[in-house]
């Protein structure tokens, strides 16, 4: 079989208007598969189901049923999705995409959180890559959780879903023990957007950045501008302008930190050049680290508290493989302990090099077995 003719159906997270790391996840997937020779597509997913239609858009995904607010018109995430992305048509529940499943080689689950959601909803299903006949290869790539441990009530209809795929690899440390907890072995990978190096994101995007020497706070997934210690912030950065990008995630994208910033509502291509600009990236958000891993940006990691809190592990996991918990924003930890710190970069490319290269030779082996 012509590997040049393989095609690949990627599920993954895809709609968003504001979140820039789901839409990058699922850029750099594709993109690296390219790279291989293989021929990817996005399988456009969106588990409405048919009873419910009308509860899970309320609920969970307004902005699908209604055109980008004009903030988020700015951000150009459909120009950007069809310049970047080969999609299917879109399937909008798990009973469609069984009755007539998307034709590839093999599928790929991930990355992102697609199995943070329960199995009490059928829709979610689908993430498990429920269709399709057995011929089809399924992978999961560096798919993600969410969460510490499964509900026990699901986990042996987990065990069952997990046991179709010919190959599994997690994100999380915490998501390997989920299946293992389930009878079924994973291995640990990357997440996609760190299988490309900064010249693959310069050549593909055609990124240009001159240092701005500002500080650039990617804000997701907080209620107030206290959730980040702003006053603490600003005053260590009175020196420099400050540019806030708001983003929804687990709630709306809000403008928190008032007149004395600037906001900017960056295509992907400019959020990615403004944090490799900035001098400094503080920020909620695991594809907010990721980039300035990337671009090698000094940043501060704020966790989320809370109900959010239990995603913060995706974060913790990475900087604790690179040796960087010492980014983190805690009590014991103000902002001046962190910034003065340099970050020794050539260890940090080290030791994600080959996590790169474990995570590739993970993904090859499973599309060629």
């Amino acid at each position: 079989m012509d590997k040049l003719g393989n095609k690949i159906g990627v599920l993954t997270f895809w709609y968003g208007n504001s979140n820039y790391g789901q839409i990058l996840q699922c850029f750099a997937l594709q993109h690296f598969l390219k790279k291989q020779g293989y021929n990817p597509y996005l399988i456009r997913f969106i588990g409405y189901g048919e009873s419910k239609f009308r509860k899970f858009v309320k609920s969970c995904l307004p902005f699908l049923c209604a055109k980008p607010s004009k903030i988020d018109r700015l951000r150009q995430f459909e120009t950007f999705r069809k310049e970047h992305f080969q999609m299917s048509s879109l399937y909008t529940s798990l009973s469609q995409i069984q009755q007539k499943p998307p034709k590839a080689e093999a599928y790929i689950a991930g990355s992102d959180q697609i199995w943070m959601q329960s199995l009490d909803n059928p829709q979610q299903r689908a993430y498990f890559l429920d269709f399709g006949d057995d011929k089809t290869k399924r992978i999961s790539y560096a798919a993600s959780f969410g969460m510490e441990k499964y509900p026990e009530e699901h986990q042996k209809k987990l065990g069952e879903l997990l046991r179709r795929f010919n190959a599994i690899s997690c994100r999380e440390y915490s998501g390997i023990d989920i299946c293992k907890e389930v009878g079924v072995k994973a291995e640990k990978a990357i997440d996609p957007t760190l299988l490309l190096t900064k010249g693959d994101y310069l050549s593909a995007l055609n990124l240009n950045a001159e240092k701005k020497h500002s500080t650039f706070i990617y804000s997701l997934n907080i209620e107030s501008s206290d959730d980040i210690r702003w006053q603490e912030l600003r005053e260590m950065t009175s020196e420099s302008s400050v540019i806030v990008t708001p983003a929804a995630g687990y709630n709306e994208s809000a403008e928190l930190f008032g007149k004395e910033v600037s906001y900017l509502y960056a295509t992907p291509e400019e959020w990615i050049s403004q944090i490799m600009s900035s001098d400094l990236v503080v920020t909620t958000s695991f594809h907010g680290i990721a980039f300035c891993l990337i671009m090698h940006t000094p940043f501060v990691y704020v966790p989320l508290k809370g109900t959010y809190a239990k995603a913060n592990n995706r974060i913790t996991d990475l900087l604790q493989d690179l040796h960087l918990e010492e980014r983190t924003l805690s009590e014991r930890a103000t902002y001046s302990d962190i910034i003065s710190k340099p970050i020794d970069w050539e260890s940090v490319e080290e030791i994600l090099e080959v996590k790169r290269k474990e995570s590739i030779d993970f993904l090859l082996k499973a599309l060629r077995s």
